[in-house]
């Protein structure tokens, strides 16, 4: 409304000039241009307060931790364990932590849209307050956005990070069984192949959180069910076999099947870090 007004004023003074126009009618057509001027400031100055009080919430939200939560609560698609196969614990646990990293950025892009589009208003506006030689009210800074953005995403994305750590491990529980599941008759992920049949675990990412060995991985005979094993049991209560056949025939011998260095070498994951799309974009804008 300002740009027409002034361009019906310019037009009123070229008829002015031209004798088409008294100077009464003149004076109407330029204070209405000069009304329309401060309404237009009245409505610049205003949306200013805005951005700037937009930004204020942001950092208030990024300072009581909402990037960290964003994170934490990051859902993982189940879809991302048909990308992965049983091709070793360490290549299984390093892809399975990529996923999780691919769903924290997805998590934060809508805080990284947000930012960039509040920067960009933030931008034009501060353009026009100067080329009007406007005062609006202080901006708020957002660097510290910024930096939390990225520091949530590089640190999911690092394995030496506590973040990225918990984040691999969370990941390896939630695709780990599906990508590699434990042979029949057992439960969980399989980790690693044995003579007996392999070692299982209901809960792989303990081995990244630092559990004991014994509470997280099982022998799996592979050799049938319960059912199987109940059978068992009632033959040697009827008497048609001894106790240490039945050990033998179901291999649940104990120390048969004992975690040793072999098995604790085949058991220890190593973890690579990840690219994070949201890490590298922040560290441009820092």
């Amino acid at each position: 409304r300002a740009l027409d007004a002034a361009e019906a004023a310019v037009q009123g003074i070229d008829r002015y000039l031209a004798c088409g126009l008294d100077q009464q009618k003149l004076q109407e057509l330029w204070q209405k241009q000069v009304r329309a001027e401060e309404h237009a400031d009245e409505v610049l100055l205003e949306a200013w307060a805005a951005t700037v009080a937009a930004q204020e919430r942001l950092m208030m939200s990024v300072e009581q931790g909402l990037v960290d939560r964003v994170v934490e609560t990051s859902p993982l698609d189940p879809e991302f364990a048909k990308d992965l196969h049983c091709e070793g614990l360490s290549l299984l646990a390093t892809k399975a932590h990529g996923a999780g990293v691919k769903s924290v950025d997805r998590s934060l892009w809508g805080l990284v849209e947000q930012l960039l589009a509040l920067e960009k208003i933030a931008r034009f506006q501060e353009r026009q307050l100067r080329s009007k030689q406007l005062k609006g009210v202080t901006q708020v800074p957002v660097d510290g956005a910024v930096t939390a953005l990225y520091r949530a995403a590089a640190g999911a994305a690092n394995p030496a990070d506590p973040s990225g750590l918990a984040l691999a491990a969370d990941a390896l529980d939630a695709l780990g069984p599906t990508a590699c599941p434990a042979p029949a008759g057992c439960k969980g992920m399989r980790l690693a192949n044995a003579s007996f049949g392999a070692w299982v675990s209901e809960d792989p990412g303990e081995l990244l959180r630092g559990s004991d060995l014994k509470d997280v991985v099982t022998p799996c005979t592979g050799h049938g069910s319960m059912k199987d094993l109940l059978s068992l049991v009632k033959a040697w209560d009827d008497g048609l076999i001894s106790a240490e056949e039945v050990r033998q025939m179901h291999h649940i011998d104990k120390d048969a099947h004992s975690c040793d260095e072999q098995c604790r070498s085949q058991l220890t994951i190593h973890l690579a870090s990840q690219r994070s799309i949201i890490a590298e974009a922040m560290l441009k804008l820092r």
